[in-house]
């Protein structure tokens, strides 16, 4: 045991405070930075004053003080010019911490170092980086990290689970590389909505990540203690792992004209003990805006708090980038759709060779809305290239999809860039010994690191088990090589693998019983494992009427044994009462063999006169009009021409645009705004949205088409951040405004020349950091002496209605809007249109 992990056993463990709130009190010039305006770039610049906060915080209480090392990676240290100095900063810093650290230690209370890792500005979700980018980037700094010597790794203020993924692996290979491991700490930062920034809720966060080799799962930053017992409560009730919580002193407010934070360090301290002893957390410190006052407080009240064992609810899960799944469906079993599969569909494959990626995605909205739990997707095609298309389509799911994955192939490196791209928990199908031990254990070895589901089909050496006997032996063998690998049992799928009762060859009359054995045994002697079972393939070869009796009546019988999944085409299985009682002996005479001299119950079921299939109407009850609205608030690009050109008979472009699509996009806002749509979705819908403007201005006047307003946007003087500047950017222009966006770190003067040279309607103003919003209200006073006075939006995580209105508003001639989020942009550029 580690003596840090060893200490989250024993008492509840105190961590530092705040880095950027502590060296804003410094009051430093330029010349201090070096000429680099960095925080991270100190550790070099001014050693003494990171030391100096360090002292501060442990005199405080704390335990445990976090590396000077937030924003030291590549591409956040390119923002600086310092992107060639990342193992020299990190080495700085940990050797900074490590000198105070040990100047503190004492044998009764020895003092730890964190090494802080942020979540940079680039989010692999939305495609702002690709996996493999992201980890290398980490790999660098967490090298480093490690070889300076820190005690844990702290992997925090995450907003894409994807990108927390692509660290976690750069950590284990580190690791690997090094053959020795430190314990690692993951942190998500919700919103005020509940969700992290691409979407996840607490429950997906943690189903995602609490059976990868992470030793404490925990929320840092985003609101104060007192809106976080939600958050908490779930960790508290489903993680195996030890908890974190390390919040802002509070909500943003504004004291005698500056902004602060709404807690008192007494305040602050009091909700916090209270939380730790309701739900015993290991681990408690503070982010933005606490100080020493706050850790002093806080260590005070927690000294005498033990944590006790908490009672685990042990459900399984599988995720998506936005939704949790119990494994553990009832009634049972899980569906899985099986309709996005080359091998299985025509449809898909036709698609896929022609490249319809909007068609493929309604495929799987589909089977999503006619309630498949996970959608299997397979895109082998013998004509294609499987791993470019995992990497085009994969992408698209992950960002469009709320239905947990299931990756089908028999390509390792297709599976992986599969995984690379997946937010969430998938399943991956499938693994078997056909090549040996080997390969199994790179495929667990793989489903391990990115915390994968793995499915094991009923195949060795010998070929296909079509007995109970060689079927469980196949089960035990993949048992052993998992647990050699730590892989969890309740991750295991085994398929128990069914044959045809079409062919009437005596050696597959018992198929279908061999199969009911091995679900039994699983249920009775395995229970943690999940049985799994592609029903259909019991019925290959023969009519789809029959096949639809005898998959129903076959699932009917595994689910009375206990299958857990079944992979399925759920819109083409009958409730039994729907089927004849004839019919239904046929199929159970069938699926026992019970066939005699006299009696074959498979022709039996090949002479019923089979009524043709009638086709099932799926007409529309939808108008044109609610068509093309469904469309936006679903996000769906598919035939977007034609229902226009329907409208157009009767609507002129501006009346579609004025009386469907952006009405459509209001309501998309309302759902955001609630919580009910994550961001992605409401990108997407903000892409129909485009399309269909660009369609429509062919159609317009000259003077219509040029009536949208423009925005210069920018992240101002001391801040890199620049990740919700884009995602207004996004939204506007796919609304059909133009936006120059001049980029981040932007001085009053710079963007007084882009007004100038640009001549936008109106100017949005971006910043993240506390101190940043100093330089909006510099900016903003700025522009008033030049005469500039163009409306104003000003949105980031450090900012509240009442600074805006209070502090930036009463310093500047033209309108000043608070942008609370990325729609209210779109708010405020209508508003500008009336």
């Amino acid at each position: 045991m580690n003596k840090l992990t060893d200490l989250f056993k024993k008492q509840v463990v105190v961590f530092d405070g705040a880095m950027g709130t502590m060296i804003q009190r410094y009051n430093l010039t330029k010349d201090d930075f070096q000429g680099f305006e960095c925080n991270d770039f100190l550790s070099i610049a001014k050693p003494e004053i990171i030391k100096e906060i360090h002292s501060q915080y442990l005199i405080a209480g704390a335990q445990v003080i976090e590396t000077n090392t937030f924003n030291a990676n590549y591409t956040s240290l390119l923002e600086y010019g310092l992107e060639k100095r990342v193992k020299e900063i990190n080495t700085k810093a940990v050797q900074n911490a490590r000198e105070v650290a040990n100047a503190f230690s004492t044998h009764d209370k020895p003092r730890f170092i964190s090494g802080s890792v942020g979540p940079g500005t680039k989010l692999p979700s939305l495609n702002h980086i690709g996996f493999n980018e992201q980890k290398y980037i980490y790999f660098v700094q967490i090298e480093a990290l490690i070889e300076a010597g820190v005690d844990c790794l702290q992997i925090e203020t995450n907003q894409d689970p994807l990108h927390i993924k692509a660290v976690l692996n750069a950590a284990y290979e580190v690791f690997s590389n090094k053959k020795m491991e430190i314990p690692i700490i993951i942190q998500a930062t919700m919103q005020d909505n509940g969700q992290m920034l691409v979407g996840p809720d607490t429950m997906t966060f943690l189903q995602t990540f609490h059976q990868m080799n992470v030793d404490v799962i925990g929320i840092n930053c985003g609101t104060g203690p007192h809106y976080m017992e939600p958050y908490v409560k779930v960790l508290s009730q489903y993680s195996n792992r030890f908890i974190s919580l390390l919040p802002n002193a509070g909500l943003p407010i504004v004291k005698n004209g500056v902004l602060s934070y709404d807690l008192s360090p007494i305040e602050f301290s009091e909700i916090m003990a209270n939380l730790t002893r309701k739900y015993n957390i290991n681990i408690v410190g503070g982010c933005c805006g606490t100080n020493p006052e706050f850790i002093k407080a806080l260590a005070e009240k927690v000294k005498d708090i033990v944590p006790q064992k908490r009672l685990i609810k042990t459900d399984n899960h599988l995720t998506s980038l936005y939704m949790t799944q119990s494994v553990n469906v009832q009634p049972k079993p899980l569906i899985i759709g099986e309709r996005a599969n080359t091998n299985g569909s025509k449809k898909f494959r036709k698609l896929l060779q022609e490249e319809k990626w909007e068609e493929m995605l309604e495929v799987c909205r589909e089977q999503q809305e006619e309630g498949a739990h996970v959608l299997d997707v397979c895109l082998a095609d013998l004509n294609r290239n499987e791993v470019e298309d995992m990497s085009v389509f994969i992408p698209k799911l992950n960002l469009n999809i709320q239905t947990p994955l299931m990756i089908d192939s028999t390509s390792y490196e297709s599976i992986y860039k599969a995984l690379e791209n997946i937010g969430g928990k998938p399943i991956v199908n499938s693994i078997n010994f056909e090549d040996g031990d080997d390969r199994v254990r790179k495929f667990v070895s793989m489903c391990h690191n990115m915390n994968a589901s793995l499915i094991c089909l009923a195949i060795d050496e010998t070929g296909m088990a079509k007995d109970f006997e060689h079927k469980k032996n196949i089960l035990i063998r993949f048992i052993d090589i998992c647990k050699s690998l730590n892989y969890p049992n309740e991750n295991i799928f085994f398929d128990c693998l069914t044959f045809s009762l079409a062919t009437g060859e005596d050696s597959y009359r018992e198929a279908g019983v061999e199969s009911l054995k091995m679900i039994d045994y699983i249920e009775k002697n395995h229970p943690e494992i999940n049985s799994l079972m592609g029903v259909s393939n019991v019925s290959f070869g023969l009519k789809p009427k029959v096949r639809k009796y005898l998959n129903s009546v076959f699932l009917s019988e595994c689910i009375q044994r206990g299958l857990d999944a079944a992979i399925i085409d759920a819109s083409k299985i009958l409730p039994l009462a729907n089927i004849e009682e004839q019919t239904l002996q046929f199929c159970l005479d069938l699926i026992y063999n019970k066939k005699t001299e006299d009696y074959d119950p498979l022709l039996k079921l090949a002479e019923l006169t089979i009524e043709a299939d009638q086709a099932e109407p799926k007409g529309n009850d939808l108008s044109v009009n609610e068509q093309l609205e469904n469309k936006v608030i679903r996000g769906s690009l598919t035939e977007l021409d034609n229902l226009i050109d329907i409208l157009m008979k009767e609507y002129s472009p501006v009346e579609i645009i004025n009386q469907i699509l952006i009405p459509a996009m209001q309501i998309v806002g309302s759902y955001f705004e609630s919580g009910k749509l994550q961001l992605p979705f409401v990108l997407k819908s903000a892409e129909v949205m485009r399309k269909s403007v660009d369609y429509l201005k062919p159609f317009m006047n000259e003077k219509t088409k040029e009536s949208h307003k423009k925005m210069l946007l920018a992240t101002v003087k001391g801040d890199v951040h620049d990740i919700g500047k884009n995602l207004v950017q996004i939204i506007l222009e796919n609304n059909g405004y133009q936006i120059i966006d001049i980029g981040v770190k932007q001085t009053p003067q710079q963007i007084l020349q882009a007004i100038r040279e640009h001549q936008p309607d109106a100017l949005g103003l971006s910043a993240l950091l506390i101190k940043s919003t100093e330089y909006m209200k510099e900016t903003l006073e700025y522009l008033k002496k030049e005469k500039v006075s163009i409306p104003v939006i000003c949105g980031g995580a450090a900012l509240n209605g009442e600074f805006v209105k209070k502090e930036l508003q009463s310093i500047y001639d033209g309108q000043v809007s608070f942008g609370k989020d990325a729609f209210s942009g779109l708010d405020f550029m209508k508003g500008l249109s009336l």
